[in-house]
């Protein structure tokens, strides 16, 4: 039941992107609450396969969401897991198909992710114009909230 409800969920989002001029203009934010091996994580693998030639990023200092991606088996998409923790990062060396990257968190999100976009692309792992699904949490009014992102390399 969780499959087709990801794959219907994805199917809408290609028909709606499909529909329209090229889109995404700018980066798109789509935030939902759902707490980490949810709905996010699905329809994020799912997105990210559809999309072809991408990848997903993740920043974890737990290493409980690149483990929870790595058991839903993206077919031939890399997950991109970034930790400020060096211990996490010998630790995400394990899992099937997660590629560990140790780097400093900046104090704005924004910043971190960029930087992670550009360190991919310096270090060859995508190119300029490659599609990523980025998953992120935030704090905001005391409740932390999971946002799935779709970046393109610049």
């Amino acid at each position: 039941m969780k499959k087709w409800i990801a794959t219907i969920a994805a199917a809408g989002l290609t028909l709606a992107a499909q529909a329209q001029a090229p889109w995404p203009a700018k980066p798109g934010r789509i935030i939902v609450g759902f707490p980490p091996g949810g709905s996010v994580d699905q329809v994020a693998r799912v997105l990210a396969q559809e999309l072809g030639k991408s990848g997903i990023v993740v920043f974890t200092r737990s290493g409980f969401l690149a483990y929870t991606l790595a058991a839903l088996r993206p077919t031939g998409v890399p997950i991109y897991a970034f930790t400020d923790d060096e211990a996490l990062f010998r630790q995400l060396l394990l899992p099937w198909g997660v590629e560990p990257f140790l780097m400093d968190f900046n104090d704005d999100p924004e910043e971190t992710i960029l930087d992670a976009l550009r360190y991919l692309k310096r270090r060859d792992w995508c190119e300029a114009g490659t599609w990523l699904v980025v998953i992120t949490n935030v704090l905001a009014h005391g409740k932390v909230v999971d946002t799935l992102q779709l970046r393109q390399v610049e």
